[in-house]
């Protein structure tokens, strides 16, 4: 349609045969083979924002040999419909901070990602064994492990029970950097002209003798906490966390948790998601 192509033109070539429906949208050219890339392809194509997960990513990936699944899995934001005929689709409320990939051009969860949901689907000690593959190959940290597993901590999913005494001992001993160098870090990080002002250290504007946020972006009423403590200790305080984040939304502020590993190897995913969120708080006052 954006090619200048009309109705007409699609309902033609469907009604010739030279073309097939495989989904509301989607098209195959008629005696192309029906072949798994192609169906991977179309379930993407299906569904805006998707891209393929779960076993499927695990079988694009390569990651402990698991098999292709006749129906591809794929994840889209909460907001979306799980209704398909092609794929197995799976919402999720974390769908943008979830990192990708592409496979053969086609959008895929990335590794860690892939391994931590396959944690439903294995045993203790396969699982084990995926983890090191990963680590070994230095597709991914322990660390980056451990932040996704604390993205869902609280959640009811199952493999998280397995996947919790393999983080621990492959976490022991995992470097903690000090405050300063913390600060410094998200300094270098946040320090661009494109950024936002950031305040250091604000205290709560809603209760301001009982805390302080690293850092606070007034205009977007966005709070960014940086953390820097160990895996354990952050599992340890989770519950804690969250009453600040809540106290936080009910007083019409948003939190972003940044952890050290994320602002060292993915600062560029630090930045986009401040400015994402930026973003989104702009259009919901423009709607307003």
């Amino acid at each position: 349609m954006d090619l200048g192509v009309s109705r007409r033109f699609v309902q033609r070539r469907l009604e010739s045969g030279e073309w097939r429906r495989i989904s509301i949208g989607v098209f195959a050219v008629a005696g192309s083979p029906d072949t798994a890339h192609q169906r991977h392809v179309a379930a993407v194509l299906s569904r805006p924002d998707s891209f393929v997960s779960g076993r499927s990513a695990a079988w694009m990936l390569d990651i402990g040999g698991t098999q292709c699944q006749q129906l591809p899995e794929i994840t889209v934001p909460y907001s979306a419909s799980a209704r398909s005929s092609i794929a197995k689709v799976h919402r999720s409320f974390h769908h943008r901070a979830i990192r990708t990939t592409t496979v053969g051009g086609i959008p895929c969860a990335a590794p860690p990602e892939t391994v931590f949901r396959m944690s439903e689907y294995v045993g203790s000690v396969r699982l084990a064994r995926m983890v090191d593959e990963l680590l070994l190959s230095d597709a991914a940290s322990a660390e980056e492990l451990g932040d996704i597993y604390l993205r869902h901590q609280g959640e009811r999913m199952r493999g998280m029970a397995k996947l919790r005494p393999i983080l621990l001992e492959r976490l022991e001993g995992a470097f903690v950097p000090t405050e300063s160098e913390l600060e410094a870090l998200a300094d270098a990080v946040f320090g661009t002209e494109s950024m936002p002002t950031m305040l250091r250290q604000q205290p709560m504007p809603w209760a301001p003798k009982a805390g302080r946020f690293d850092r606070m972006v007034p205009e977007w009423r966005l709070i960014i906490e940086l953390d820097g403590r160990t895996w354990h200790a952050r599992t340890a305080a989770f519950e804690n966390d969250r009453e600040r984040d809540n106290a936080a939304l009910r007083n019409g502020y948003r939190t972003v948790r940044l952890t050290w590993q994320m602002l060292k190897e993915r600062p560029g995913y630090c930045r986009n998601l401040i400015m994402d969120v930026g973003r989104q708080f702009d259009a919901q006052l423009e709607r307003a």
